[in-house]
């Protein structure tokens, strides 16, 4: 990509400082992100203001503030701004958020979460804008931030995921724990994790495909692939498949050479470091498992004998002691199953100190309660530490539920419009959010989202924006894109569209509408001012 376009946008001309406002706009979009009118009200009804109180209150109001502003010059200049060719596309969209606002109204869905249109109708309205006043370079701005922010998103938290595989038990996959809060919000899941990592690879391919130095561009492919693999998460690892096929498709010159390249960097060579980088740290947690499990039955043992040896010791001298100094004895003691004390806890301390060394990760009275068995202990001991070596596999098991309940929520979905005869709902269903208001979860589709939350009549706007888009994608295709980037905001759309199959996506606001939006306002830019391609 050309960075040039960066000094065009800063000139002087009539439209500069609505440039700017937009690019501000953009930018207060991004920053925005997983907040909510609870961000606003919250900071009035908390005991105690946090450091991420504030910066969240002031994400979300002036995203508000914001967008009164530009709904206010939408309105006074529209004649002079808002263009005459190509409006359907953002027309339909229009519509497809603001009826999702009677189903907000008229249902019991809270009404907070028309705070989600509004991010949707102001990002909307930003690359309205753009579009009209923006020249093709200008708008890969957006892009630029796109690319800054989905970076530093990324890796915020890749890197406390990254700290948890390694310090702690359990896999990329496994590592997510909703009670750990990053600015008072939920971290994302192994599926939005890698997703990012799957745009972040065609992003970087935009600013890096020039570049001379391949085995640069080729080792962030790599890094961000393999990631993908270590989340384990199996549409974003399709996705990648899908990314594969995409690269190959646009080769220049087919050849065995250049389509096994596309593979083993996408593919083979990241599956291979992240399969290493999993079996290594699997072998070495389940090795000091082995050791620690064994370990602990040898002094659990060693401890039954005490035990033994000190009940027939407290048996010959029970007529010698008084509850008075049982009381006093009993801080200083350790309690087991039996019943007999076992004297002097610096034994049982160093004992426990030596097995975390080992690798054992039980607190210490999980340690006593596992030394405390006199009879069952050597039984169970054995079974129990296959069972611990099973549990650190670190490698995902295919689910019973190979679909993780998207066909039963589908078909709740589906059974929903087909029994009510509710006509107001069947034309605007229930509203933004709908599918957490009716399946207390996410409907993992982005067109069962759109049915559930906007209706039949929503859903129909929604499907003829994509309509629109998908002619301007069938129009690009007949011009060699081969030559430039333009290839890689197609695999953005591509990608993103294969994701909506599984994922509520680009159906909502958030990462993948933002990403999608950007790309489709530069295709159908492009398509206005076709045949000329620009990098």
């Amino acid at each position: 990509m050309n960075m040039n376009f960066l000094h065009p946008v800063l000139r002087i001309n009539e439209n500069r400082y609505l440039k700017l406002f937009l690019l501000i706009g953009f930018i207060i979009t991004w920053g925005s992100m997983s907040t909510s009118y609870e961000d606003i009200t919250s900071i009035f009804l908390v005991n105690k203001i946090s450091f991420a109180h504030y910066i969240n209150f002031f994400r979300s109001s002036i995203l508000l503030l914001y967008f009164v502003s530009i709904l206010i010059i939408f309105l006074k200049y529209n004649k002079n701004i808002i263009p005459k060719t190509h409006t359907n596309f953002f027309l339909f969209f229009y519509l497809y958020f603001l009826l999702q606002v009677p189903g907000i109204l008229f249902t019991e869905n809270s009404f907070i979460n028309t705070y989600f249109i509004i991010s949707s109708l102001n990002l909307i309205l930003i690359l309205n804008f753009s579009y009209r006043i923006f020249d093709m370079n200008e708008i890969k701005l957006f892009i630029c931030i796109s690319f800054f922010f989905l970076l530093l998103i990324f890796f915020v938290y890749f890197f406390r995921d990254l700290t948890k595989f390694f310090t702690q038990r359990g896999s990329f996959y496994l590592n997510y724990d909703p009670s750990q809060l990053i600015l008072n919000f939920n971290t994302p899941r192994s599926s939005g994790m890698s997703r990012s990592a799957v745009l972040l690879i065609i992003l970087s391919n935009i600013f890096t495909h020039t570049f001379n130095k391949k085995y640069i561009r080729y080792s962030i492919i790599i890094f961000f692939s393999t990631i993908v693999f270590l989340y384990q998460s199996r549409t974003s690892i399709g996705l990648l498949f899908v990314l594969c096929t995409l690269e190959i498709y646009f080769i220049n010159n087919y050849t065995l050479k250049s389509i096994s390249k596309k593979i083993l960097i996408y593919l083979m060579i990241p599956f291979l470091f992240a399969f290493f980088v999993t079996i290594t740290k699997s072998t070495i947690v389940i090795n000091n498992k082995l050791k620690s499990d064994i370990a602990l039955l040898k002094i659990s043992k060693s401890l039954q004998n005490l035990n033994l040896k000190k009940a027939n010791t407290t048996d010959n001298n029970t007529d010698n002691n008084t509850d008075n100094n049982t009381d006093n004895n009993t801080d200083n003691n350790t309690i087991f199953a039996d019943g007999a004390f076992v004297e002097n806890n610096r034994i049982l301390r160093e004992a426990f100190i030596n097995l975390k060394t080992l690798g054992y990760y039980g607190t210490f009275e999980e340690f006593l309660e596992l030394s405390s068995g006199i009879d069952t202990q050597s039984q169970i001991s054995l079974d129990s530490i296959m069972t611990d070596i099973r549990s650190e596999a670190l490698i995902r098991e295919v689910p019973n539920n190979f679909s993780s309940n998207r066909f039963d929520d589908w078909k709740l979905i589906v059974d929903r419009f087909l029994t009510d005869g509710d006509t107001f709902f069947l034309l605007t269903g229930y509203g933004a959010q709908g599918d957490r208001f009716f399946l207390k979860q996410t409907a993992s589709s982005a067109f069962f989202h759109a049915l559930i939350s906007s209706g039949i009549l929503g859903t129909m706007f929604w499907a003829l924006a994509l309509a629109v888009l998908l002619i301007n994608i069938f129009k690009l295709l007949n011009l060699k894109l081969k030559k430039n980037d333009y290839h890689y905001y197609l695999m953005l759309i591509v990608v993103l569209f294969a994701r909506s199959v599984l994922e509520t996506s680009f159906s909502v606001f958030g990462i993948d509408f933002i990403i999608l939006i950007s790309c489709s306002v530069l295709i159908i830019k492009n398509n206005e001012n076709k045949p000329a391609l620009s990098n």
